[in-house]
């Protein structure tokens, strides 16, 4: 048993002296081991236990956890909160102490492999200045919490998501964390949002790619509106494959005083260790929506030194994650999101109802999907209910569609120089979307085409480039596949360990338990199997936890995991 008290405010003041599928799909079967914990509040201090709670524990939080990494991919993490006796703040705590107790050494190896030491030590000029904004911004949010959260919903939340990093933070400290310097996992939080804090600060153009991330989306309405899937495709760096499927069923409430739940009280994500969201982003959430993005870039450096600052936002993934448990609707998603936008993580948000959906029914004419749009001082959304009703499918590829946000983004510059692959009609991807969301019949041909690559073949996978054909220019990217002596247009389009690294997919029936299908690791339909030790990285790109071979069949997570057939 272990005990933990709130060290977060001893923590603060530290931060502030600091601011000076191949073949056939074989799926594991066989029972899987949990490990369990949980916390209970005794005495005024929380208490970690092993095991599960007995009838007579008055327990706060609880979880299970099960590492399935080498069998499936994945590892799986299930978090809940007790409302009984316990505030929102006590239930958040708990939970972040949970998941912390449970998945540290994980934690450890994820950060070994992506986040660990890239941007930690103060020495450096360019470190030091986005970790003196990110203090800055912090001790902005804690005024804020002290003065809104009570009476504010939105401050509520982040008061809740801090609290739940804080114990986290704690007992990953306690295991492994470095004195002097900002805590670990609050860096991991806005990883993905670094790059773009590094914009806003004018620093070097080669500290943006500390994350460059992108995927491949897709909603598709089945022939006679028989169904209507939701599918996602991360693109990252080879490094991130150390992946958790993640389940929060949090009792949270609208406001601390108040007695309505929130409608996003459970939701079903894929994520990392020590990560609180998703950061892919793809969640299922209680309320009947599915949220997802792809990222688009920011090209211009102006508008981002004007509208990020530390004093005045918040950062993206607390704003999505605010928006994911207060929103009813697609509407009220879009207005909690955009408050206090940062202007980093900058993306495409895709927001769908399901409540909006009935199988074999016609489609509404609005509140089924909406679009958003984010730029630094800009958001853009609007109800696409209309078009994905009559083009059968709606299509994200790391580019904009709004107008506006091309021009401020400095998109319609690069569209002028280097013409097509800069669009959204146009770009390679949107080709092989329309050409092929025909053939999408059922959720094994939707799977097929959302892992699709076959760049070898395909002429809308060439470029000007040598060769011609290229891994990166299809729906599930594999760059590690273009030859490392090649002649490439674009460094994207290179040799590099990055692509896509999984991919996940709902429908009518699936949400109804929020659940999702979820495949790890690169494409291997039409392409040669990832393999580390073959894969010439083996040396160079860290990979700690992995397995040496990804090649793993579709497992459907949502209250347990259990594997999908081809004749389902």
């Amino acid at each position: 048993m272990r005990s933990r008290k709130a060290v977060f405010s001893l923590t603060l003041l530290q931060l502030v002296a600091l601011a000076t599928v191949a073949g056939t799909w074989t799926a594991v079967t066989s029972k899987p081991s949990y490990d369990y914990a949980y916390v209970t509040f005794e005495g005024g201090d929380y208490k970690t236990h092993e095991g599960q709670p007995g009838s007579g524990d008055k327990w706060v939080a609880k979880g299970r956890f099960n590492n399935r990494i080498n069998e499936t991919g994945w590892s799986y993490l299930w978090v809940e909160t007790n409302p009984k006796g316990n505030n929102d703040s006590m239930q958040a705590f708990a939970a972040g102490l949970v998941e912390g107790n449970l998945t540290a050494p994980l934690i450890r190896m994820s950060g070994k492999n992506s986040w660990e030491g890239q941007c930690q030590n103060l020495s450096s000029t360019y470190c030091a200045k986005m970790t003196k904004f990110l203090i800055m911004n912090l001790i902005w949010m804690k005024e804020m919490i002290a003065e809104k959260a009570k009476t504010n919903p939105f401050w509520h939340m982040i008061n809740l998501y801090i609290c739940q990093l804080e114990a986290l933070q704690s007992v990953y400290s306690s295991e492994y964390g470095c004195e002097g310097c900002l805590p670990e996992l609050y860096w991991l939080q806005f990883y993905s949002e670094l790059a773009d804090i590094s914009k806003a600060l004018m620093l070097p153009p080669e500290v943006y790619y500390m994350r460059k991330g992108s995927c491949s989306a897709m909603i598709k309405v089945l022939p006679g509106n028989k169904d209507l899937y939701v599918a996602h495709d991360t693109w990252n760096t080879y490094s991130s494959m150390l992946r958790v499927l993640k389940s929060y069923d949090f009792s949270y409430h609208t406001l601390p005083t108040s007695q309505v739940k929130v409608p996003g009280r459970k939701i079903t994500f894929s994520s990392y260790p020590g990560l609180l969201l998703s950061m892919d982003d793809y969640y299922v959430i209680s309320s009947g929506m599915v949220v997802m993005e792809t990222t688009i870039e920011n090209n211009n450096v102006e508008i981002a030194a004007k509208n990020t600052v530390p004093r005045g936002c918040v950062l993206e993934g607390l704003r999505v994650m605010a928006a994911n448990r207060l929103a009813a609707n697609i509407h009220q998603w879009a207005n909690e999101f955009s408050s206090y936008n940062s202007g980093t993580y900058n993306n495409m948000w895709m927001v769908l109802d399901y409540h909006k959906f009935e199988p074999n029914k016609e489609l509404p004419n609005s509140d089924l999907l909406l679009v958003l749009e984010q730029m630094p001082g800009y958001i853009m959304f609007q109800d696409l209910t209309k078009k994905l009703k009559n083009d059968t499918y709606w299509g994200s590829y790391n580019v904009p569609y709004f107008s506006k946000i091309v021009k401020i983004s400095g998109q319609q510059d690069l569209i002028n120089k280097y013409g097509d692959i800069y669009t959204y009609n146009n770009t390679p991807r949107a080709k092989i979307m329309r050409r092929d969301h025909v053939k999408v019949k059922d959720i094994k041909t939707m799977i097929k085409l959302m892992r699709y690559n076959n760049y070898k073949k395909d002429p809308l996978s060439r470029c000007e480039c040598d060769p011609a054909e290229n891994a990166a220019l299809a729906i599930s990217a594999r760059s590690d596949l273009n030859p490392q002596n090649g002649t490439y247009r674009f460094k994207f389009l290179g040799h590099r360990a990055h692509g896509a690294i999984d991919m996940k997919l709902t429908n009518s029936t699936l949400i109804k338990d929020l659940s999702f299908i979820a495949i790890a690791g690169p494409t291997c339909d039409d392409v040669p199997i990832f393999q580390w030790s073959k894969a010439g990285f083996n040396d160079s790109v860290p990979h700690f936890g992995h397995p040496d071979i990804f090649k793993f069949p579709p497992y459907v997570f949502g209250d347990d995991v259990k594997p999908f057939y081809r004749d389902q």
